[in-house]
């Protein structure tokens, strides 16, 4: 296993990073989705209905930053933007096109010096985020409120049925659903499920996220390209927006 880990010490884009510390990241990447998700959810609840009422879908930048003091020495930021619901809002292949094209455009414009996080040129739209002197891009996730469950749009309206006749508490039974590519080459799929299994964390990922089991993550090595048409759309779609801002942001590495 000794060779398994070491081939598994990629450059984030920037640098050589453990396994361990690599594994620890991704555990860290699939945790804050699962919040993101989670407050994509509430957001869309409070809003259905209204002008202002949220689409289905969210896209989310990540990032990292040396921090000495914390584990790995590696802290985890990140920033999201949602979109408002519409009829293209629904379909999560177009909205990644759209924002592709809206990269390529910002590229175009301002050149090397522009970043996804600038101004009136941002890509994320979320509460506002700093980020510290140094911090590296690390990949692009999108959090989803279609599931197997069914589709936002009847999930909301039944939700808003169910509050409606006094049942609170309705919304922890809808579930959520994340996907992620990281600069490592990792794909992740993260279920936020309202029933889920016992010792069942809800992560699916092509790489490891526990070192300890480092075998576990081969029965995913096939994630990208399971599902239905829309799904490996989505995939495709989700890959060439981080290949695009892989190449912008850490020009000269390895996508």
């Amino acid at each position: 296993m000794a060779d398994d880990q070491q081939s598994a010490k990629p450059r984030f884009g920037y640098e050589t990073v453990d396994a361990r510390t690599l594994a620890s990241l991704r555990w860290q990447v699939g945790s804050r989705l699962k919040i993101a998700n989670t407050k994509h959810l509430s957001s869309a609840s409070r809003r259905f209905g209204t002008r202002a009422a949220l689409g289905p879908h969210a896209v989310l930048l990540l990032f990292v930053a040396d921090a000495p003091h914390e584990p790995g020495g590696l802290r985890l930021h990140t920033a999201s933007r949602l979109f408002p619901a519409g009829p293209d809002a629904g379909h999560l292949p177009t909205v990644l096109d759209d924002l592709i094209i809206a990269a390529q455009g910002h590229i175009a414009n301002a050149g090397p010096q522009w970043h996804p996080l600038d101004g009136v040129r941002s890509l994320v739209n979320g509460e506002q985020v700093h980020l510290p002197v140094g911090a590296r891009y690390l990949g692009v996730g999108v959090s989803t409120l279609d599931t197997d469950q069914g589709r936002w749009s009847d999930i909301a309206a039944s939700l808003h049925e169910t509050l409606a006749a006094g049942i609170f508490g309705a919304s922890q039974q809808i579930s959520g659903r994340c996907y992620a590519r990281l600069v490592d080459h990792t794909a992740m799929q993260v279920d936020r499920d309202a029933y889920p299994a016992l010792g069942d964390n809800g992560i699916r990922c092509t790489q490891p996220v526990d070192i300890d089991h480092y075998d576990s993550y081969r029965r995913y090595a096939d994630l990208t390209s399971r599902g239905d048409h829309d799904h490996q759309q989505m995939w495709q779609r989700l890959t060439a927006l981080h290949d695009l801002l892989t190449a912008h942001l850490n020009p000269g590495r390895d996508v």
